[in-house]
This record gives structure tokens, sequence and C-alpha cells, in this order.
């Protein structure tokens, strides 16, 4: 009778426990209420001749319930000092990894905002997010106000092959890296340009992240052909 009553207390804390760790790893990103109300005069319509160099433009860091609104500057959560020295150290050893880190895009939104603070015109974008879903913090690097994504884009005049529609831009100094530790259930939101053109195809988001490099799934967009080719630089 013993054994059966420790059996079952076994069986019951062990139910227990599998359903506690089970809902900790079923809380599923879903995308934020987006706040975005800027209105422009008129539209600055990205090149599409060829290979744009992009500054995809970082929003911030947030809690999965949380609302973006990409009217406003950076946002973050609030940290304390030692964190902070960690974050502005981004060239440190560390043994935080990103492994596990997954981009969700939202390109059926269309965002309005400027290039650079001293742009008059607006530009066309969609909102991109890097998401941890797993149970430990990851890192996630950044420049400035920008991350280091880039988009490509299949050329179904090509074997459907994939092939890049944006570069890097060019790093004009050494300072101003940072990283970012993501806590599980956290999420980085950027922008991601938005193209016109005579074509739709498959795209998808590559970003470099340290040593790591992450791919989203594909989605439908619209681009120019003229955008696989390289585009002529003047100095």
């Amino acid at each position: 009778m013993t054994r059966l009553l420790i059996a079952c207390i076994l069986f019951f804390y062990s139910c227990n426990t599998t359903d506690r760790v089970s809902d900790k790893k079923h809380i599923a990103f879903k995308f934020p209420t987006i706040v975005h109300r800027a209105t422009f005069d008129s539209i600055e319509q990205w090149n599409t001749n060829g290979i744009n160099e992009v500054f995809p433009k970082f929003s911030g860091q947030y809690r999965f319930t949380d609302t973006v609104n990409f009217d406003i500057d950076i946002q973050g959560r609030i940290i304390d000092e030692e964190q902070y020295r960690w974050q502005q150290n981004a060239h440190a050893f560390d043994t935080s990894s990103s492994d596990g880190l997954q981009i969700f895009t939202d390109y059926a939104t269309t965002i309005t905002s400027k290039r650079s603070p001293s742009d008059k015109k607006g530009s066309t974008f969609f909102p991109v997010y890097v998401v941890n879903q797993t149970n430990e913090p990851k890192i996630f690097d950044a420049k400035d106000n920008y991350v280091f994504a880039i988009q490509e884009a299949v050329d179904t005049s090509s074997r459907n092959n994939w092939y890049a529609i944006e570069a890097r831009g060019r790093d004009f100094c050494g300072n101003g890296y940072f990283r970012l530790k993501l806590l599980p259930h956290e999420f980085i939101a950027f922008l991601m340009p938005k193209y016109s053109g005579t074509d739709t195809t498959y795209l998808r988001v590559r970003i470099q992240n340290g040593e790591s490099v992450i791919v989203s799934k594909p989605y439908r967009g619209v681009i120019s052909p003229k955008q696989f080719g390289v585009t002529k630089y003047h100095p």
C-alpha cells in the first residue's frame, strides 16, 4: 500500500512538472499592436535600379505583450548600470549565444517613416521582429540606430536562385556598436524597406548577428528585376 501511495504521488508530481514546463515552452510570439500615426506630405520612393545600401532602423526591445510605437525614438527595457556597461562593450567575450533566435516578417503592414532624422519626406517600410522563444537569454548585436540586415529575393529568370537586393550600409567609423540581452519571451523590432516594382516574388530577411546568420521564412513581395544588378558607386 505504501509503495502504491508513493508511486501515485510521484506520478502526480511528474504530471504537474511536465505541465509547467510545457506551458513555459508554449508561450508563442504574436505580432504586437502597432502605433503609427506619422504622416508625410510626400513619399520618397526607394531606388529600384540596383542593389540598395540599407541601414534597417532599430525600434527597440519589447516583451511579447508590448505595443510597438514606430513614431518615437528607440524604446528599451529598464536596465541597471552593470547591464548598460555590458551592452555598450559589444566586443567583450560572453558565453551567451544567439542560437534559437527567429525572424518574423510582417510584410502586409506598411509603415511610412523617415530614412534619417534630417529627411523631410517619408519612405515605405514593413516591420520585422527578432524573437526569443527559447528559455534562455540570447545576444543581439546592432550599431547606432540600425541592425545588420538585408533582403534577398528569388530571381525567377535565373533558375529561381536567391540573390541579395540590398547591401549592408558602409560603416563610416568603428564606434557605436552595442549588444542587447534578449530575455526569454522578448523581441527586437526594426524596419525594412518596402519597394514598388513590376515583379512579385519570394523575399527573405538575412541578419548578421555576431558570428551567426539568421534567415527568415520566405514571404511574397514586390521588387524590380533591376534590383538584382549592382549599382555603380560614384564617390
